[in-house]
């Protein structure tokens, strides 16, 4: 790869446009697929950008045919898309301009975990399976099945608990508290049917987060994980308003400085 590639960005908004501001002074270029006047856009002007939904198949191949690697700003993609264009690659013209050839473009992260992650069911079954705690849940049933299920999630975990949708949802939307029987119709009815799965409700003092970096050798395969400093994230009204690095101490051993 480039010592400086063109990187393609699924998705040009707040975290976009962040991300072409630490771009900028490294001498990296953006590609993005999103709206023509998408956040990231306003402050990164280049001949690559692609306008047009990051959900289009078509837009998605067409920006890949112009980078050297795919990366995302939002999980709400098309991964299938996403596969083909990292194992079998996308047709560009060929270097001596005679016909066409087929160029892989590597998807950071792997289309495997971003399909794993649009799941959130699915993404904790697999946090479980790998030893790492999360609250009790089980998925809902679909169709006339739905409110029997969701009174068995409420006779599983008593009230209240947390009816969720498993696709499409981020930053508390998606999710809806059911405190007593009364809000079993109103919680099927405002949930709609997208699938959904109940988890045991989960008093919690804080929310933190952490960001990992992975490098990789030549032929791809992991080489070592840097993480940035843990943070405490404040939501208000479902959106993420204060981000706080904290210092945390374990065993007596300081972990991260503030």
């Amino acid at each position: 790869m480039a010592r400086n590639p063109v990187i393609g960005l699924l998705g040009g908004g707040q975290l976009g446009r962040m991300l072409c501001q630490a771009a900028a002074p490294l001498g990296i270029t953006i590609a993005v697929l999103d709206a023509e006047d998408c956040p990231a856009k306003q402050i990164n002007h280049n001949g690559l950008h692609v306008t047009g939904s990051f959900k289009d198949p078509e837009k998605i191949k067409l920006l890949a045919s112009r980078c050297d690697v795919l990366t995302v700003e939002i999980e709400h993609v098309e991964c299938d898309v996403l596969e083909e264009i990292a194992t079998k690659g996308v047709e560009v013209s060929s270097p001596d301009g005679n016909g066409t050839v087929m160029k892989r473009v590597p998807v950071h992260p792997s289309y495997k975990t971003i399909r794993l992650i649009q799941d959130k069911f699915q993404q904790k079954e697999y946090f479980a399976k790998n030893g790492l705690p999360v609250a009790p849940q089980m998925a809902i049933e679909s169709g006339g099945a739905r409110a029997a299920s969701i009174e068995q999630a409420a006779k599983s975990f008593g009230f209240p608990f947390m009816l969720k949708g498993a696709k499409g949802s981020y930053d508390g939307r998606g999710n809806f508290k059911v405190r007593n029987p009364d809000d079993f119709e109103t919680a099927a009815t405002q949930m709609g049917d997208q699938p959904l799965y109940a988890e045991k409700f989960v008093p919690f003092q804080m929310e933190l987060s952490v960001m990992v970096m992975r490098t990789e050798d030549e032929d791809g395969n992991l080489k070592k994980v840097y993480p940035y400093p843990v943070v405490e994230t404040i939501h208000e009204d479902s959106i993420c308003t204060k981000v706080i690095r904290r210092t945390y101490w374990s065993y007596g051993t300081k972990v991260n400085a503030s």
